[in-house]
C-alpha cells in the first residue's frame, strides 16, 4: 500500500513540476506579481503605487509574496507556489498523523488526496498568494492542536501574523473558520479571541500601520463584490457541481458533521468545524469565486477523507476522487491556452511594443493587461489590485463591451497601441481600420494596431 501510495504521490508531482519546466511562464495574475516585486527590489522597499496602470491607486497589497519574490533569484519565483503546495502536504501529513498517533498509510493517503484537488494543482502553477495564505491557515490551526494547552499559543500568534500579511482571501476565511472552532470547541474561544487581536496588533505596529492600509482595502474590496458580484457584475450561487469540480472531496463534508457527533476526542470537532465552515462559506457565498474558499478547506477534507477510508465505503469514494482529481490535473495541463500560457508569438509582440516610444497600450481581451505591464513596458489601459484599480478596471470591462464604447474609450485615453488576440476578438482588424488604426506587427493569433500620428 505505501508502494502505490509513493507512486501516486510521485505521479502528482511531475504533474506539478512537468508545466513549470516546459512552459516559459504561467499563470494572468502571475506579471501583476512579478511587477511589484520588481519595484520592491529596484526601490528596496514596497511601492506606493504601480505606475504601469493607467488607473492605480495606493498599494496596500499584502506584502509577503512581493517581498520573498523581491529576495529571491528571479529564475526561481515560478517555483514558490509549487514549494508552498507541497509544504502544505507535509503540514497535511502532520496533522493527519498527529490526529491518528502517526498511522503512515492513512498519513500518505492525505497527502494524495490533498494534491488530487483540481484547484489546489492551478493555484500550484501560477504565482499567486493563495497557496502562501493556504499553508499559513493549516499551519495557524495545527499550531491551535499542538499547543492547546497554553493559555496564548503565541506560534499561532506568529502565524496568523504572517497570515494577515500574506492573502485578503486566507484572512476572509480564517474568520468563518475560527468563528466555527470557537462555537465547536469553546474551550478555544477565548484563547483564539486573544490570539487574533494580539496578532493584529503585532502585525499593525510591526509594519508601522501599513496593515490598516491593508485591512480598509479588504473591505472596500468586500463591499464591491456584494454591491456588484463577480468581475463580470454577476450574483449567482455557485452550483454544487462547480464546487465538486473544485474539491471533490467535499462530498465528505458530511462525514466531518459525524466524526464531529460520535468521537469525543477535541481533535476531531476541530478539522470537521473547519471543512464544514469553508464548504458553507462557498456555498453561500454568491458575489463571486466562490471555489476559491475550497482551497483553504482543503487540508482538512483531505485528513476527514483519509481517516474515513477505514470505513466501509471510504475505499471506494477515496480512490474515486483520486481517480477523478489526477484525471481533471491531466485535462488541465492538455488545455493549457493563452493567456494563461505566454507563448514565443505573444513575447514577439511584447519585444515589439517594448521598443516603441512611451506610450498608451489597451490589450484585447483585458487579461493580457499584467502580462503586457510587466514584458512590455509600457502605460496599459488597465487596473491595478488596488480599490481604485478595480473599480475603474471594473468599469473598464464594462464600457468597452460595445463597439461604440470602445471606440469612444480609445478617444479619450488617447490609446495609440492596441494588442489584439484574434482567436477572442473576431473581425477586430475591420473594426480598427474604421477607426484609423494600422496594423504594424503580427504573430500568430494577434495583431499591434497603431493609431497614426494625425489620428
Amino acid at each position: 500500500m505505501i508502494i502505490l501510495l509513493m507512486l501516486v504521490l510521485a505521479i502528482e508531482i511531475f504533474l506539478r513540476v512537468y508545466p513549470l519546466v516546459s512552459f516559459y511562464w504561467l499563470g494572468v495574475d502571475t506579471f501583476y506579481h512579478l511587477t511589484v516585486a520588481r519595484h520592491t527590489r529596484k526601490e528596496l522597499r514596497l511601492p506606493k503605487n504601480i505606475p504601469e496602470f493607467l488607473y492605480h491607486g495606493p498599494h496596500a497589497y499584502p506584502p509577503l509574496l512581493h517581498m520573498i519574490l523581491a529576495l529571491m533569484p528571479h529564475s526561481l519565483s515560478k517555483f514558490v507556489p509549487l514549494a508552498c503546495d507541497l509544504a502544505n502536504a507535509a503540514l497535511v501529513f502532520g496533522l493527519s498523523s498527529f490526529v491518528d498517533s502517526g498511522n503512515l498509510v492513512q498519513g500518505l493517503l492525505a497527502v494524495v488526496l490533498y494534491l488530487s484537488i483540481p484547484i489546489n494543482y492551478i493555484d500550484s502553477l501560477s504565482i499567486n498568494p493563495r497557496p502562501i495564505g493556504n499553508i499559513l491557515l493549516t499551519a495557524s490551526i495545527f499550531s491551535l492542536l499542538l499547543c492547546s494547552n497554553q493559555t496564548v499559543p503565541f506560534i499561532f500568534v506568529v502565524l496568523y501574523g504572517l497570515m494577515l500579511l500574506s492573502h485578503k482571501m486566507a484572512v476572509q476565511v480564517s474568520w468563518f473558520v475560527l468563528g466555527g472552532l470557537a462555537i465547536s470547541v469553546p474551550v478555544l474561544a477565548g484563547k483564539i479571541a486573544v490570539s487574533v487581536a494580539l496578532a493584529i496588533i503585532l502585525v499593525t505596529i510591526f509594519t508601522g500601520g501599513f496593515y490598516w492600509k491593508i485591512l480598509k482595502q479588504h473591505i472596500g474590496y468586500l463591499r464591491f463584490h456584494v454591491r456588484f458580484g463577480d468581475l463580470s457584475g454577476r450574483k449567482a450561487f455557485p452550483g454544487p457541481v462547480a464546487l465538486l469540480r473544485s474539491n471533490p472531496l467535499l462530498l465528505l463534508a458530511a462525514v466531518a458533521v459525524l466524526l464531529t457527533l460520535y468521537h469525543g476526542a477535541s481533535v476531531e470537532p476541530i478539522i470537521a468545524s473547519w471543512a464544514i465552515m469553508t464548504s458553507l462559506l462557498a456555498v453561500f457565498w454568491r458575489f463571486g469565486d466562490a471555489h476559491r474558499f475550497l482551497a483553504f478547506g482543503s487540508s482538512a477534507t483531505a485528513v476527514i477523507a483519509a481517516l474515513w477510508c477505514n470505513n466501509s465505503l471510504g475505499p471506494m469514494l477515496c480512490t474515486s476522487a483520486l481517480c477523478y482529481g489526477i484525471w481533471r490535473q491531466i485535462d488541465t495541463l492538455r488545455k493549457f491556452a493563452p493567456p494563461f500560457v505566454i507563448t514565443h508569438d505573444l513575447l514577439s509582440c511584447f519585444q515589439f511594443i517594448r521598443k516603441q516610444q512611451q506610450t498608451m497600450l489597451l490589450c484585447l481581451p483585458l487579461s493580457y493587461s499584467y502580462s503586457a505591464a510587466y514584458f512590455a513596458r509600457q502605460t496599459i489601459l488597465a487596473g491595478d489590485a488596488s480599490l481604485r484599480g478595480l473599480i475603474k478596471g471594473f468599469d473598464l470591462s464594462r464600457r468597452i463591451r460595445t463597439l461604440q464604447g470602445l471606440q469612444e474609450t480609445i478617444r479619450e485615453t488617447g490609446v495609440s497601441l492596441v494588442l489584439v488576440d484574434h482567436s477572442i476578438f473576431c473581425g477586430s482588424k475591420d473594426v480598427f481600420d474604421t477607426m484609423g488604426f494600422i496594423t504594424v506587427h503580427s504573430a500568430g493569433r494577434y495583431s499591434i494596431f497603431r493609431r497614426p500620428p494625425s489620428g
